[in-house]
């Protein structure tokens, strides 16, 4: 027996799920950083307002490309004011300098006027204290995923099912 020509409806659904499960496999992709800012050599101490040795107890990071801000308790001042707690800014991506600064880290930070990047020398200076639980947007994010990826394989099966029924 011949099997039927698909006809165009059946490509187009064969399509649409096709291109849900790739859609959905985005989710599951992890970018990896590129790092295209490119910083001259300079002595940290003497080119920095301010300078200090703290933990990073809180990094706020947006969505969006944008800035982020860093909470640090500060344990011992090499040069300039600062309190027992010192917030800074920095941007978000690698390109633009941004800094990426890790909740639990110690860092030997220089600054200027309350922001600071990767071309100021900044340095991690290792783990400290345990990081909080990420935040439960990512957990739902996650989830969303998860179920993008469900419905999409049921989907699939469904037409499936329907195709070998006629």
């Amino acid at each position: 027996m011949r099997r039927p020509r698909p006809t165009r409806v059946n490509l187009l659904r064969r399509a649409l799920v096709v291109l849900i499960i790739a859609g959905s496999a985005l989710f599951f992709t992890a970018a990896r950083p590129a790092w295209a800012c490119s910083c001259g050599t300079i002595d940290a101490l003497e080119s920095a307002e301010v300078a200090f040795t703290g933990v990073a107890t809180d990094v706020d990071r947006p969505w969006t490309p944008g800035t982020v801000t860093g909470t640090f308790d500060v344990e011992s001042i090499e040069k300039g004011t600062v309190g027992r707690q010192a917030e800074l800014t920095t941007h978000s991506d690698g390109p633009a300098c941004g800094y990426p600064f890790t909740e639990g880290h110690r860092y030997r930070v220089y600054a200027n006027g309350g922001a600071t990047n990767s071309c100021d020398g900044n340095q991690d200076l290792g783990f400290v204290v345990a990081p909080r639980p990420p935040a439960a947007t990512a957990q739902w994010v996650f989830a969303g995923a998860v179920v993008i990826a469900a419905a999409a394989a049921a989907g699939y099966l469904w037409f499936r099912r329907r195709r070998r029924a006629r």
